[in-house]
C-alpha cells in the first residue's frame, strides 16, 4: 500500500516539476480542429454552378482562409471580402460537418448570420459545402443548389 502511495506521488511531483499536466486522449473534435489551424489558399469558389471567383482569380487575389481554435477568417483581396466565423466542428458525421456564425465583415452587414455545412479534409486539401437555409448532403453548387462549394490547399507559406 505504501509503495502504491508512493509512486502515485512521485509521478505527479515529476509532472509537477516538469510542467505538464496529465490529461486524458484528445476527443475527435480536438484532433480534427489541429488539424485545419493555419492559412489554406483559395482554389475556388462555386456558387449557383458559378465559379467566382475561379481559380485564376483566387490566386490573383490571394484569397485564402485562415483557421484557429474556434473561429475562421475568410479573405480576397477586393473591397469588402473579408468575413470572419465562429465555427463547430462535428467530425464524426457522415459526411463530417461544421456550422458557421459570421461574427465580422467590413461593412457590418449579415452579423449573426448562420450557414450550415458539411466538409472533406483530405491531406492538403479542404473543401467546405454550405447553404444559409439547409445542411447540404454533397458537395455540390450547382445550378438551383443554393449551396457554396468552398475548394481549398493547404499553405506553404
Amino acid at each position: 500500500m505504501k509503495t502504491a502511495v508512493f509512486s502515485t506521488v512521485l509521478f505527479g511531483l515529476i509532472f509537477y516539476a516538469s510542467g505538464q499536466t496529465v490529461t486524458g486522449p484528445k476527443s475527435s473534435t480536438e484532433l480534427e480542429i489541429e488539424k485545419l489551424q493555419g492559412t489554406w489558399q483559395l482554389v475556388y469558389q462555386q456558387s449557383n454552378g458559378k465559379k467566382l471567383p475561379d481559380e485564376k482569380t483566387a490566386e490573383m487575389f490571394h484569397g485564402k482562409m485562415v483557421f484557429d481554435r474556434s473561429t475562421l477568417r475568410y479573405t480576397v483581396e477586393l473591397p469588402g471580402f473579408d468575413f470572419e466565423f465562429a465555427y463547430k466542428l462535428y467530425p464524426n458525421r457522415q459526411p463530417k460537418v461544421v456550422d458557421m456564425q459570421l461574427i465580422n465583415t467590413s461593412d457590418k452587414k449579415g452579423m449573426g448570420q448562420k450557414c450550415f455545412g458539411i466538409y472533406l479534409l483530405e491531406k492538403d486539401n479542404l473543401k467546405i459545402c454550405y447553404s444559409k437555409t439547409e445542411r447540404p448532403t454533397d458537395f455540390d453548387a450547382g445550378v438551383g443548389s443554393h449551396n457554396v462549394l468552398i475548394v481549398l490547399k493547404r499553405s506553404l507559406r
